[in-house]
């Protein structure tokens, strides 16, 4: 016996309207991860590879742009530096 599935013309703006949701609410996370960061000081933030200058360059940035994913590269590169 064969089995049809009916896939609704709007199951792909569906699913990309689903993707852009959980990617502002990740990054909406992320900004707020951004905030806490701000009270570290500066050994704790240097264990993470950052300094309180990084955080302050993240937190300016545009909402357009992932502040959790471009500390991630700062982070990277300057341990990769060391």
């Amino acid at each position: 016996m064969a089995t049809t599935t009916c896939i609704s013309p709007d199951a792909p703006a569906a699913s990309s309207i689903g993707r852009r949701l959980r990617d502002r609410v990740q990054e909406m996370l992320n900004r707020r991860a951004l905030a806490r960061m701000s009270s570290l000081d500066d050994h704790m933030l240097r264990d993470m590879g950052l300094t309180g200058d990084d955080v302050r360059y993240a937190r300016n940035l545009p909402l357009s742009v992932d502040a959790g994913v471009e500390l991630h590269r700062i982070s990277l590169t300057r341990r990769s530096n060391m």
